[in-house]
């Protein structure tokens, strides 16, 4: 047949002459009817049977029927998958057919045209196969879910079908002729199409795996006939194209791209298809889908090809400019990949790794968290050079101060890993390691007579060049710089634990964990500020901290497998004695509440070692440490205690008594042995009680020493008797007498000055102790009381309920014996209790007066500042007992405070002034602007109990002192770093309560008027506030607020320059405010007529007019990612034109000063207008 079969841009094309090529072959349409499934089936099997008869070379002659079954093809519905098969084998037989006339004889006289009606039948039949192979797809991708479930056999034969199509037409295309660009461009497209769905190309199955594989062949077969030396190939475009466009195909276009490097030639078509990917990338910038998949496809190119990379590095290294994340992301993950070869030039992997620690840097937080999870994966499998190690280092570090919490917990992995995996040893210490490298360095000097500086600089050259020397001193060098890096990032880390995120503080305690274990110096002095974090409320970051203190005291780096029992509790106790020896008070508070937490099975396992430790050591500071741990140990397990209770009374007592430190501690674990279970209470006359009483009473070298002893003393006292007031009558009656005994004595007129002052002293020395006592135990006794009226109620509660009849059951029937009646005399009892304390029967009420006169008189007795400082502490205790005698003698206590001139007298003023207004704030209430002036103290220690004080009566809601939080909010910018922590912590917590907002008006109002502040103070101040407000509808609400503050006047009325400046600090904080153009609420609000006019009289000063158009600034810009909001873009512009306006109109210094005194005057009251108009007549 003479003409030639040429596939049409359009498929209508064929029904027309004119629009294909000259002498091409053309269908005259002939209609089908509408068949069922049935007889669409037999025409298929008719034209078969034709074609068979007549040979597939002929198909042309039956074009009109292959053209019609093109044309309708949307009648084949359950017949296509039958229609894809019978097509694709006319296809593979013709192609068989193909090959024969071409291996033929080429000398017979019919050799051109029987080849030209085979190839004609080739594209024939694969130009329909093509078509049916579409509509296939097509049709698959509009099923939904419920059909598609229903339909799996279905897809199945179809995907069996799909295997034997796509070698048909890879069969097409391997025969030895010129392929035909047209025919070749047809299969690509068939071959996109495929790589569109998903379906094709998942490994669900053997069909579906033999699908993938012949796609992919296709694609190879049509990039190999595309391929010219120094010409892009189509296919690869193509390639990208569809990795572009779809988020499952970058992970099987690696997969193709690995199975092309097989192939001699394969290696340029990866080359090129990571070029198209680059070229791609960046031509799609505002398409983040588009970016993300193509560094999808990179990232999975560079794990299956690392080499593709390495001869790709030029061209990926243009990425790390891309504007998109996800490019630059996949770019360093693949550089990752080839450092990680064992192939890679070392030269090429140092290159590499300055890239990645350049990218540390990167304005992306997911591409730094990318970069840092690579070199903690690269550090974990040992492939950092140690040359490489110190900049990773730093630039990880300095991540540790990223405003992004991912980004943070990435460093922190990431610095782990690099300290398990250093290549410097397993203990960090930086002396030995300096003191080697410096005893070296000199020695390498004098050898070589050069300076220190010089011999540094010859370190640098490559290692070829270094001798073995010089290579240990290179070695030694990088060690020490990694240590004080290390050291250097500590404070960092410990700044993170003070985080409100949960996650930043457990992931800084683990961090510092695992360097503590490596003596990271820095690190091990960290460790209380880990146990302090135990009084955080969130289980998490207590849960952490027990098991960071376990890890410290008995993990791998103190304890080996290879030795006994009682040597690994010596070893542990010995650990736990070493991070005592630096604690505070109220950091041995926390290791209490941790080893609390510990459970009593690790506690027995140390108590006995600590117990040993303290009766054998002969260094005094090391026994009293160990006693100390003793009794922390005895909370958990008091039965230790209880069952050494004769040694702590005959040893600890006895024996140790006289070093007030030591019996502190063994009063602390006798009062922990009256919690064991079976402990019955002492009879008054056992020994310990002796001993109790001797050290109350024996003397002292410093009463500093004496008074923490004596509140353990009292304390084990009250713990272990019910007896304890009877033996305190006898103990205070004998200081007392012993008091009035020196005072005589000092009284005496004639006697030498020494002794005279010795008798002073003995006189002060007696009456401070007794005055403590008295203080001390009448809270126990209030306590003991408290404890008995408990102990009732819960009986009353538990108490089972009578039986329906008897005496007791008709009594509360009646509401003569009812639960309320019997809760009310208990209560009546404990009021009798609480007031019999100081009544003049009590111990405690008989020495009132003796109280209150060392308080209040100078003379000389009582002008000793210890004495004065127990006696004050003694009032306020009497003063917590009853709310009769606090009300009487409150006024004394503000007075001594305001007149106390040492600093421990006012602190414990203020502690108590603290608990006095939790225990009876009715009394306190008028006293609280009076205490609130102890927050402006001149010294720091007072003022920052104050602030300790006042934040916690604020925080707990025993305080309703809104009026005065401004005045803690000021310590954020108070001298001391101690007061700017706490307030710090006071504005966190206060703003976890969701006050922050609400209070910003008042406190800017108030710190306004602050003559006290710094010059940036209040803007400071501010600044940190907002922080805390996220909300919208918390700016929309703020925002009506200050432009009502523009409306009053502050305390001084009559200022005008004091009015306008708190005009410019309201508009300072509006133009502090995140407003932007999604905030459109808060932008109506503020630009409302409403709030216009509050801030009209003050728009002709220039600074008010500049800090509102920042606002305007601010709005106008247009945040990446969201769209510009065209109707809040005309609300600022006319804002601003007012503005402009406004300024215009009123500017000058006059008028705005004019336009302040007016609102002053609006302000004034009816009387003092009234006073100046009688003062003008």
């Amino acid at each position: 047949m003479d003409k030639t079969f040429y596939i049409p841009s359009r498929t209508e094309d064929l029904e027309h002459e004119d629009k294909m090529p000259q002498g091409s072959l053309v269908a005259t349409l002939v209609s089908m009817d509408l068949m069922d499934q049935k007889q669409l089936k037999d025409e298929v099997k008719s034209v078969s049977s034709k074609l068979y008869e007549e040979g597939l070379q002929n198909a042309a002659n039956h074009f009109d029927s292959l053209y019609s079954f093109v044309k309708q093809i949307q009648l084949f519905k359950e017949t296509l998958p039958f229609l894809a098969d019978t097509v694709t084998n006319w296809l593979s037989k013709a192609n068989t057919l193909l090959d024969q006339v071409r291996t033929g004889n080429k000398d017979a006289p019919d050799y051109k045209s029987d080849l030209q009606a085979s190839y004609n039948a080739v594209k024939i039949f694969g130009w329909v196969l093509c078509k049916t192979i579409t509509h296939s797809e097509r049709a698959k991708g509009k099923e939904t879910s419920l059909v598609k479930s229903k339909k799996a056999d279905k897809e199945k034969k179809v995907d069996v079908a799909m295997d034997k199509v796509l070698k048909a037409l890879v069969q097409s295309l391997s025969a030895d002729v010129e392929q035909d660009d047209v025919y070749m461009g047809l299969l690509l497209g068939l071959a996109a199409q495929l790589l569109e769905n998903p379906e094709n190309l998942r490994s669900a199955g053997r069909a579906v795996a033999h699908t993938k594989e012949g796609i992919f062949e296709l694609i190879l077969v049509l990039a190999k006939n595309y391929h010219k030396e120094g010409a892009a190939n189509p296919v690869m475009d193509t390639v990208v194209e569809q990795v572009v466009r779809h988020e499952h195909v970058p992970k099987y276009a690696a997969q193709l791209a690995k199975t092309a490097s097989k192939e001699a030639w394969g290696a340029v078509l990866v080359d090129q298809l990571i070029t198209s990917s680059v070229e791609q990338s960046q031509k799609e910038l505002g398409d983040t889908s588009a970016s993300k998949n193509i560094g999808a496809f990179l990232s999975e190119l560079s794990e299956s090809l690392p080499g593709a990379i390495v001869r790709n590095l030029t061209v990926l290294h243009g990425t790390l400019q891309s504007e998109s994340p996800a490019i630059r992301k996949a770019a360093l993950n693949g550089f990752a990949t080839v450092i990680r070869a064992a192939d890679t030039e070392p030269s090429k992997k140092n290159e590499l790794l300055e890239l990645l620690c350049e990218r540390m840097l990167d304005v992306s937080p997911w591409v730094r968290i990318s970069v840092l999870n690579n070199v903690r994966s690269l550090s974990a499998e040992g492939i950092l050079p140690t040359t490489a190690q110190v900049p990773l280092l730093t630039g990880a570090v300095g991540r540790l101060k990223d405003k992004n919490s991912f980004v943070r917990h990435a460093a922190m992995s990431c610095l782990a890993s690099m300290i398990v995996s250093n290549p410097f040893g397993d203990i960090l210490i930086l002396a030995p390691f300096l003191n080697y490298y410096n005893e070296k360095l000199a020695e390498l000097c004098k050898e070589h007579d050069c300076s220190a500086v010089d011999a540094e600089l010859d370190l640098l050259r490559p290692e070829a060049d270094l001798s073995e020397v010089q290579l240990r001193l290179r070695y030694y060098r990088a060690a020490v710089q990694y240590i004080q890096t290390l050291q250097q990032a500590v404070p960092s880390i410990v700044v993170i634990l003070s985080s409100k995120a949960a996650s930043d503080v457990t992931e800084a305690i683990k961090l510092l964990t695992t360097w503590i274990r490596f003596k990271v110096e820095a690190a091990v002095d960290s460790i209380l500020k880990i146990c302090v974090q135990v009084y955080s409320r969130e289980s998490a970051i207590k849960t952490c901290v027990v098991e960071a203190f376990l890890d410290i005291v008995s993990g791998p780096g103190v304890v080996t497998g290879a030795e006994t029992d009682a040597e690994v509790a010596a070893r542990i106790t010995n650990q736990m004695l070493r991070v005592m020896a630096k604690a505070s008070e109220g950091e041995l508070s926390a290791l209490t509440e941790i080893l609390a937490c510990t459970g009593s099975e690790f506690c027995e396992q140390v108590v006995d070692a600590s117990w040993n430790i303290a009766e054998s050591s002969g260094v005094k500071a090391e026994a009293q440490c160990a006693m100390q741990l003793f009794a922390m140990l005895c909370v958990s397990c008091p039965e230790v205690a209880y069952h050494k209770l004769p040694e702590l009374v005959s040893w600890g007592l006895a024996v140790k008594g006289s070093e007030p430190v030591f019996a502190t501690h063994v009063c602390n674990a006798l009062t922990a042995a009256s919690t064991a279970p079976g402990f019955k209470h002492l009879p008054p006359t056992h020994p310990v009680f002796t001993e109790l009483c001797t050290l109350l009473t024996g003397r002292s070298s410093s009463i500093a020493g004496w008074v923490p002893m004596a509140r353990s003393a009292i304390s084990a006292l009250y713990s272990l008797t019910n007896g304890a007031q009877q033996i305190l009558e006898k103990l205070v009656e004998k200081l007392h007498a012993r008091y009035l005994k020196c005072l005589g004595d000092f009284e005496k007129e004639e006697q030498p000055a020494e002794t005279k002052e010795a008798s002073l002293k003995e006189t002060r020395h007696v009456l401070s102790r007794m005055i403590f006592i008295l203080g001390e135990s009448s809270l126990r006794q209030l306590m003991q009381a408290e404890r008995r009226y408990k102990e009732a109620l819960n009986a009353i509660h538990g108490a089972k309920k009578p039986k329906e009849g008897n005496k007791e059951a008709i009594e509360e029937e009646l509401g003569m014996e009812s639960k309320g009646a019997k809760e009310n005399e208990i209560e009546d009892r404990f009021k009798s209790d609480e007031r019999y304390i100081l009544s003049n029967d009590a111990l405690w009420g008989r020495h009132k007066g003796l109280v209150i006169s060392a308080c209040l008189k100078g003379d000389v007795v009582y002008a000793d500042p210890w004495l004065k400082s127990c006696a004050v502490l003694c009032l306020t205790m009497y003063m917590c007992v009853t709310e009769e005698f606090a009300k009487a003698y409150v006024q004394y206590l503000f007075s001594i405070l305001k007149a106390a001139k040492e600093q421990n007298i006012r602190i414990n003023i203020i502690v108590a002034i603290g608990d006095l207004m939790t225990r009876w704030p009715n009394t306190m209430e008028p006293w609280t602007v009076a205490f609130f002036t102890t927050l402006s103290d001149t010294d720091q220690n007072v003022r920052s109990t104050a602030f300790l004080v006042a934040s916690h009566l604020i925080l707990n809601d025993m305080l309703k002192a809104r009026q005065f939080v401004h005045v803690l909010l000021a310590g954020l910018v108070d001298p001391s770093e101690v007061i700017r922590g706490r307030a710090t912590l006071f504005l966190k917590e206060y703003s976890s309560r969701g006050r922050v907002y609400q209070a910003l008006p008042d406190t800017l109002s108030a710190l306004s008027r602050d003559q006290h502040l710094p010059p940036d103070g209040l803007r400071t101040v501010i600044k940190m506030m907002l922080e805390f407000i996220d909300k919208e509808k918390q700016t929309e609400d703020l925002v009506g607020r200050l432009c009502l503050k523009f409306t009053q006047t502050t305390d001084d009325a009559l200022d005008p320059e004091c009015n306008l400046r708190h005009a410019r600090h309201i508009a300072e904080c509006l133009s502090m405010l995140e407003m932007k153009q999604a905030s459109e609420r808060a932008v109506k609000k503020l630009v409302s007529d409403a709030c216009f006019r509050c801030y009209l009289p003050y728009l002709g000063d220039r600074v008010v007019v500049e800090f509102l158009k920042e606002i305007v600034a601010k709005v106008r810009k247009v945040v990446p990612g969201t769209k510009e909001r065209p109707e809040v873009k005309a609300l600022i512009d006319e804002w601003e034109k007012r503005l402009d306006e406004s300024y215009v109109k009123h500017s000058g210094g006059q008028v705005v000063e004019a336009r302040a005194r007016l609102h002053t005057t609006k302000r004034k009251t009816k009387k003092e207008k009234e006073s100046e108009a009688g003062s003008g007549d």
